[in-house]
């Protein structure tokens, strides 16, 4: 296989990680099949779904390394955040109740 000079080195990554959010979800669309609920979340090990009423929030602390205590910040979010602009994609991230 021809690499560029400066491209990164091939990493092996498991066909697992392709459908941690996608468990995440579908454990969450169960939580919701089975009982009435304001808010839900779901944390398959760093891919979150939640699941926010009209009016409902959490508030989510982002750690730069997880292995070190503290959080880089936090962020609120609401149920009007649009699906597809969720912040949370790739960062490493604990939800508050």
């Amino acid at each position: 296989m021809k690499r560029w000079r400066h491209s990164p080195p091939i990493i092996f990554i498991t066909p697992m990680a392709a459908v941690a959010g996608s468990v995440a979800e579908e454990i969450l669309g169960a939580m919701l099949y089975a009982a009435q609920l304001e808010r839900a979340y779901v944390n398959n090990g760093g891919d979150i779904a939640l699941h926010l009423a009209d009016g409902e929030h959490f508030t989510v602390g982002l750690a730069e390394r997880p292995d070190a205590p503290g959080l880089m910040r936090t962020m609120i979010i609401n149920a009007m955040i649009p699906r597809e602009a969720s912040p949370l994609a790739g960062a490493t991230a604990a939800v508050f109740p």
